[in-house]
């Protein structure tokens, strides 16, 4: 009787790790905790980029003139030059706090070719200061990218 009701149980516990696995990375990602977002702004301003071409930033979504509402989906892209392609490993996003935080491993699994999108990214209410910097294959590196992120109530 046990041998048979043992693999069965064994199944079932497989079954219910995997769900609760996949309904874990569903949620919202939250990108910033309201303990980070308490930290001092950083001071200083954006710094200028190499003489030569590196790749572009762009942040598709959200839209950088109006606030948001919280969770969004935060997409940004980046663009080689001249048969160059992205370094992924050299992609860094930096929350612009004193002490600045490294959120690159937060958001590493959502970047996919040359794109990070992540549909529900949270943020706690207020103005929220990151950069973004990535290299190409050419060892070239982009101008960094200086944004901020609205979010209301």
């Amino acid at each position: 009787m046990m041998k048979v009701w043992l693999p069965a149980l064994k199944r079932t516990a497989v079954c219910i790790g995997v769900f609760l696995g996949c309904s874990a990375t569903a949620g919202a990602v939250q990108l910033i905790t309201p303990q980070e977002a308490a930290f001092p702004d950083d001071p200083y301003g954006p710094t200028r980029g190499g003489p030569t071409p590196g790749p572009n930033i762009e942040v598709v979504s959200p839209s950088l003139l109006a606030l948001v509402k919280s969770p969004f989906q935060l997409k940004i892209t980046f663009r080689a030059h001249g048969g160059a392609a992205i370094d992924r490993d050299s992609i860094t996003i930096t929350y612009r706090k004193v002490p600045a935080i490294d959120i690159t491993q937060r958001i590493g699994t959502f970047l996919r070719g040359d794109v990070i999108e992540i549909p529900d990214a949270e943020l706690p209410e207020g103005t929220h200061p990151f950069r973004v910097d990535v290299r190409d294959s050419r060892g070239r590196w982009g101008a960094p990218l200086y944004f901020k992120i609205g979010v209301a109530k």
